[in-house]
């Protein structure tokens, strides 16, 4: 939907947002580009069959879903949060490791259009964790999200400060 007063809205019924299974959108910020959205595909069943999924669009009137590799793996994945920098854009969520358990996932884009999945160490198995937000500051990006490995679940905090480095 889009609105220019915030009172009243208009649905938006683009084409690219159909297709077979439920997609979804989870977060939207305005990016060097225009919009970008992020969330998901469910196409099989809900928490097994995930792809991440990206659209942007130059006017909230017209929009275009990104096919970018890295959003479609071989087990659940999806974008919880995105956000925007001063040089990029930054992505996290969620993805499934070898064992069934989620762990944290985080993409990087310079505009929106084409992304790159960060490799890290601290981004994999053991756990069930996941990221569900994103901010990026003057001393680094910090994601928040949960820490499912113990019996209960708390939240957990993931703070880059070297946005050279492979992680951020």
């Amino acid at each position: 939907m889009v609105s220019s007063d915030g009172s009243s809205w208009e649905p938006i019924d683009d084409p690219t947002f159909g297709g077979p299974g439920w997609q979804y959108i989870t977060s939207i910020v305005a990016g060097p580009e225009g919009l970008v959205a992020a969330g998901g595909d469910i196409v099989g069943a809900p928490g097994v069959d995930n792809d991440a999924a990206v659209w942007t669009s130059p006017d909230g009137m017209s929009w275009t879903r990104v096919d970018d590799p890295d959003f479609r793996r071989e087990r659940a994945q999806q974008i919880s949060a995105i956000t925007v920098g001063d040089q990029e854009l930054v992505a996290v969520g969620y993805d499934t490791g070898p064992a069934g358990n989620r762990i944290p996932a985080v993409w990087r884009s310079a505009g929106g259009s084409a992304w790159v999945r960060v490799q890290d160490s601290v981004l994999t198995e053991p756990g069930h964790r996941w990221m569900s937000g994103v901010a990026i500051s003057g001393f680094g990006v910090v994601a928040v999200g949960t820490d499912g490995t113990r019996n209960n679940g708390d939240p957990a905090v993931w703070l880059f400060t070297d946005r050279t480095s492979p992680a951020m």
